[in-house]
């Protein structure tokens, strides 16, 4: 695995993270 690809990776990662709070503090 590269550099860059493991970079994407984690930002996808984060991304989906911090939606998912988001969805989940206003959704409740």
């Amino acid at each position: 695995m590269s550099k860059a690809e493991r970079i994407y990776l984690g930002y996808q990662s984060v991304r989906i993270f911090y939606f998912h709070n988001i969805t989940l503090k206003y959704f409740t």
